[in-house]
């Protein structure tokens, strides 16, 4: 893997604020979920 770590976790982070952005209230329902 030549990418950098951080730029893959700053573009997952991204991807999950874009969700987050359409989503709302079902994606802290989803975080909830997976993070328990």
């Amino acid at each position: 893997m030549s990418k950098n770590p951080v730029n893959m976790a700053a573009s997952v982070r991204d991807r999950l604020k874009s969700i987050r952005n359409r989503t709302g209230q079902e994606y802290n329902t989803l975080l909830t979920r997976y993070t328990i």
